[in-house]
């Protein structure tokens, strides 16, 4: 499978004339807990050339390519560096995915230590609870078990965000592992639900959501709320385009 998908990354570069700096995996795949009919949700980082950064005609910083099991999308280095002084969640979850297809190693790195040393966890736990309470109303509202398996995840994330001393990760066994709210039987049940694989009550796992997220909130005021050097990361993206 790995083949393929190189297959794929190698054909998007030659179609828009691009390079790919790093490619990984973003959904159930990089949460450790995907089953046979799990898509691959691969997202990645590119540089064009040079004179598309100097052009006066704006220019797409997305690609996008979905195909049967393929959910694939890109971001432009200049948009995800952007991004990345903003604290932006999905580049938090793209720096610490264990699974990844290419990786330029200077950018690899910057990355993943903008996300755990510079990233604002203010901006972060919020998001993540703010997903939690959005997910868990769904659920209660239709019973989507996407919304559950969701809610579930978001409060874990806000959980470990919040918590000192604890690795940051966003593989789901290992967010349990470090979780005071929650255990492995409520992922299991969850992702059970999830499969169509149950249909028991879970009045008990959306008390412990409310829980995590209202101990979530009371922290986030706590936590710091830190922003990315620029001059680093403006230096990064000079050095990626050769300047």
């Amino acid at each position: 499978m790995r083949e393929s998908i190189l297959a794929i990354l190698s054909k998007l570069e030659d179609d828009y004339e691009v390079r790919i700096l790093y490619a990984c995996e973003a959904g159930s795949r990089s949460y450790g807990v995907e089953n046979e009919k799990s898509d691959y949700d691969i997202r990645f980082i590119y540089i064009a050339p040079l004179r598309r950064y100097l052009s006066i005609i704006p220019v797409d910083d997305t690609i996008s390519y979905k195909q049967g099991e393929w959910d694939i999308q890109g971001w432009d280095i200049q948009k995800a560096l952007r991004l990345a002084l903003k604290s932006n969640p999905s580049l938090y979850e793209w720096a610490h995915s264990p699974v990844f297809y290419m990786k330029d190693e200077e950018l690899t790195d910057k990355l993943r230590t903008l996300a755990q040393k510079e990233f604002s966890k203010r901006t972060l736990v919020a998001h993540y609870t703010n997903m939690a309470k959005r997910n868990l109303r769904a659920f209660e509202e239709k019973g989507a078990p996407s919304s559950l398996y969701q809610g579930l995840r978001a409060s874990l994330m806000a959980e470990n965000l919040s918590m000192d001393g604890v690795a940051a990760t966003i593989l789901m066994t290992e967010l349990i592992a470090e979780s005071i709210h929650f255990s492995h039987h409520d992922l299991k049940n969850v992702l059970d639900l999830k499969n169509k694989a149950t249909n028991q009550s879970f009045n008990g796992l959306l008390g412990k959501i409310r829980a995590c997220i209202e101990q979530a909130q009371q922290q986030e005021t706590r936590l710091p709320h830190t922003k990315p050097d620029i001059n680093g990361i403006q230096e990064l993206f000079f050095r990626k385009l050769g300047i």
